[in-house]
């Protein structure tokens, strides 16, 4: 039965006993109608005809989504609510959404019409979540409607900004200059555009003096500046700095930049470190001293100073060379002085210079010239650090007349030279050092006038024990670790620095290396759904390898066949069940076979597509084929078309382009439902000639069962001899 909600009737005169039609227009898009004749003479009117049923084509939807309201619920992402457009306005079978999104300039006007990006949405969805997108900017946002005839109108452009999220990344082209010895002059400039994460409100610059002693820790400082550069004062001259930048905005503080290192400029060097005259002989003495213990640039010379106390004439200056070793370390100096007077008393003190001029004089220190010179000791002892594995050597100088005896203790206990202890002239060789060989090691001199000693105190360390990663968070493209230094342990350096080694685990990756601060760090710009390796140093060996990987994975396929709906020449496949599996965005195609035919198309997700020619009855086999950046996914599903039973059709239009055999199927099926149309009609003019036609009740809501569709990829026009268009 037919609920009849609409009737018309249109009158027309024939045209002749050959020629009989009518164009009918004004019709609905994607309206059931049924169409009944009547012939009329001058005696009366004949009875109905048999209704012809048929289905006028679909058009794209005529109205926009309502109710539409866009949300910030978290960084980086809308959230986006519509209502269907009005029932009337659909003008087919909506098969989805497409919602766009564009950035907004400063001014508020978009940044143009054919930018912007696209997602889609099922038939059944009133809202979906738009992710990937920048902190704190402005989005302007439209959805609209798409059947199989085609997209409807944008609905009008909804503004949110999204909400504010830390820097993702540190300040960039951090320079620094040197402005005079006690300063450095930064400048940086802001994290790009993308990764402020809203609007940098301060900077935090932290730098950290490098050549300091290696057994206390790293003494990091601080420094809030507002704006993108600053002047670092009261340093240590001719200091190297590593500096790092750190970016803050409202929602928190971003990584530190790439560290650089800097020095400040030469000054004069601090007073040499100790200063010892001993005699030698009665025309001879023996000056030594230490380095500054603020050398405040590179040392290029001492100046020795000599006065006879016994006259009043001016000291005599002698400049000597600086002492280095063969790293270019500065180590104590020693002078010999030949031509002196006996029984004379002589005063003696030093200068040290860099290229910045010459530094205070150390303490003066004097002596007598004399034949009968007690045993003294040149060299000064002290503290003496080794690195396990290396040869260290402690220099013993000494003098007197006559030449004193000299041995060595170790733990005030008499040293033997054996292995690993080698005399070598005036120096104690330790070889292959270890952690056992850290003690207090003595030398003494003694002759018939007198004796003396000095004691090193020598420590032994190994290099800095390694770091710990831990896995804090996996993200698609991103690996929060935490990293942990190791506890202090005796025996080993302190760290100064952290070094975080990363890797790609395919035969392509490769080891990539960043500073690190103990505490979270944040490796960016991975690839999702993948497995990498990690450990940190911290000047010394490696640490223990971590095995990561990023969330996602490759597309998660519909566990059965339910996203593939047919009728008896197409099938509808409802994209969106496919799952990204969390690395968005996910290539399909679509693979069929069956019934004598097969094909292959790229395909969109996100929304439904149909597949249009298919023969009634027929079994088919689909390879989904999904893949994205973690990897691939394929499945085979199998569909039956149902089989042809008379009545009328329906017809889709696909919304891909249809093949030359669906074609040819189509325009087929609707000539042989014409040529039925026209046979009746031949049929009535030879019954009744000069006869007015009416065309009565084209009901426009038919509610019929849609098994049987007609669908069309061809555009025709309809008139009342045609049954399907």
């Amino acid at each position: 039965m037919f609920a009849i909600k609409k009737t018309n009737t249109l009158t027309l005169r024939s045209e002749g006993p050959g020629r009989a039609g009518a164009s009918v227009s004004g019709l609905s898009p994607d309206t059931r109608y049924a169409l009944r004749l009547a012939a009329y003479n001058d005696v009366g009117a004949s009875a109905y005809t048999a209704p012809l049923h048929f289905t006028t084509r679909e058009e794209a939807p005529g109205g926009a989504p309502r109710e539409i309201t866009v949300r910030a619920l978290r960084a980086r992402e809308l959230h986006v609510t519509w209502q269907p457009p009005q029932r009337e306005t659909w003008h087919g079978t909506l098969l989805g959404y497409t919602i766009r999104w564009w950035e907004v300039s400063e001014e508020g006007k978009g940044i143009g019409d054919s930018s912007g990006s696209e997602s889609g949405a099922s038939a059944d969805s009133t809202s979906t979540t738009i992710r990937g997108l920048k902190a704190a900017t402005r989005y302007g946002v439209a959805v609209r409607a798409y059947n199989a005839a085609g997209t409807g109108p944008l609905s009008p452009p909804h503004f949110r900004h999204t909400l504010e999220s830390p820097p993702t990344a540190g300040p960039e082209s951090v320079n620094c200059i040197s402005s005079s010895s006690t300063s450095l002059r930064v400048s940086w400039r802001p994290p790009s555009l993308d990764t402020r994460g809203g609007i940098i409100t301060h900077y935090t610059l932290q730098y950290t003096r490098r050549d300091t002693d290696p057994l206390l820790p790293s003494q990091d400082a601080y420094l809030r500046v507002q704006g993108e550069e600053t002047t670092v004062s009261r340093l240590t001259p001719y200091a190297e700095y590593e500096i790092r930048v750190r970016a803050h905005n409202a929602a928190g503080d971003g990584p530190l930049s790439v560290p650089q290192v800097c020095r400040t400029d030469e000054d004069v060097p601090s007073a040499p470190g100790g200063m010892k005259l001993i005699a030698l002989s009665d025309r001879s003495l023996r000056a030594s001293w230490l380095p500054p213990p603020e050398p405040n640039g590179k040392l290029t010379h001492y100046t020795l100073y000599i006065k006879d106390l016994s006259g009043s004439q001016e000291p005599n200056a002698t400049r000597v060379n600086a002492c280095t070793e063969n790293e270019g370390a500065s180590v104590e100096c020693m002078r010999t002085l030949r031509g002196l007077r006996p029984g004379r008393t002589y005063e003696a003190w030093v200068k040290a210079a860099t290229l910045a001029g010459e530094g205070p004089p150390s303490p003066s220190v004097a002596c007598q010239t004399s034949g009968l010179a007690p045993a003294r000791i040149s060299s000064f002892g002290g503290l003496s650090l080794g690195a396990a594995g290396t040869t260290l050597s402690l220099r013993c100088v000494v003098g007197g007349t006559p030449p004193p005896a000299k041995r060595w203790l170790r733990g005030g206990n008499p040293l033997h030279p054996r292995p690993p202890f080698h005399l070598d002239g005036d120096a104690l060789l330790i070889r292959n050092l270890d952690l056992s060989h850290a003690d207090n090691y003595s030398c003494l001199a003694e002759n018939p006038h007198g004796s003396d000693s000095v004691t090193w105190r020598v420590v032994v360390l190994k290099p800095p024990a390694p770091p710990a990663l831990a896995l804090i968070e996996a993200r698609p493209r991103e690996l929060e670790l935490e990293l942990r230094p190791a506890p202090k342990t005796t025996g080993h350096a302190i760290p100064k620095a952290f070094t975080l080694h990363w890797k790609l685990t395919t035969p392509e990756g490769e080891w990539r290396i960043q500073s690190a601060n103990p505490g979270p760090v944040t490796l960016t710009g991975l690839r999702c759904g993948s497995s990498y390796k990690a450990y940190g140093t911290a000047g010394g060996p490696p640490g223990s390898e971590l095995a990561v990987r990023t969330s996602g994975g490759p597309p998660i396929a519909p566990p059965d066949s339910r996203w593939i709906r047919t009728n008896s020449t197409h099938a509808r496949f409802d994209t969106s069940a496919w799952n990204d599996g969390g690395c968005a965005p996910v290539a399909l195609k679509l693979e069929w076979a069956g019934s004598g035919v097969a094909g292959a198309r790229d395909v969109p997700v996100g929304g439904e597509v149909i597949l249009g020619g298919l023969t009634p009855g027929s079994r088919y086999r689909v390879a989904a084929r999904a893949t994205n950046e973690a990897g691939m996914t394929r499945e085979v599903y199998e569909f039956t078309t149902s089989p042809s039973e008379g009545g009328f059709a329906e017809e889709v239009d696909a919304p891909f382009p249809a093949t030359a055999g669906e074609l040819a199927l189509l325009l087929a099926l609707c000539a042989a439902l014409s040529l039925a149309a026209l046979t009746i009609l031949a049929i009535l003019l030879r019954r009744k000639r000069h006869t007015l036609f009416e065309i009565v009740e084209m009901d426009s809501k038919l509610d019929i069962d849609n098994d049987q569709r007609c669908y069309s990829v061809k555009e025709t026009v309809l008139d009342s001899t045609t049954a399907c268009h």
